[in-house]
């Protein structure tokens, strides 16, 4: 498991650029945004993150999809006045863990 893979996009990259720079990547890991969707358009396997939108009412063919539940889960809201927000239950074991699971089962090259 090795950190120097790892790639932050920036935001403000064209839907080309983002195309290209998913294309190299074996795992995506994206909260449902245009990175997961574009992913998964190009076969990616993905790891979704899920806070405030609803996580079924996305299909991951291949990958898995992180959310935790709280009172006011699918609110859709783009800022937060809880401390223990949705997005801050997930844990980096949560999304670390999810990336190894689907770093295991890649195909051998």
């Amino acid at each position: 498991f090795d950190p120097t893979r790892f790639r932050i996009l920036p935001s403000d990259l064209g839907i080309r650029e983002y195309a290209q720079y998913l294309d190299t990547s074996n795992v995506v890991v994206s909260g449902d945004t245009m990175p997961l969707h574009l992913s998964m358009a190009l076969g990616k396997k993905v790891l979704a993150l899920f806070g405030p939108t609803s996580m079924e009412e996305i299909a991951v063919h291949d990958g898995e999809k992180i959310g935790k539940r709280i009172d006011c889960h699918t609110c859709y809201k783009k800022t937060c006045n809880l401390v223990d927000t949705c997005m801050t239950r997930i844990t980096v074991e949560d999304v670390s863990g999810g990336v190894k699971r689907l770093l295991h089962n890649l195909p051998s090259a």
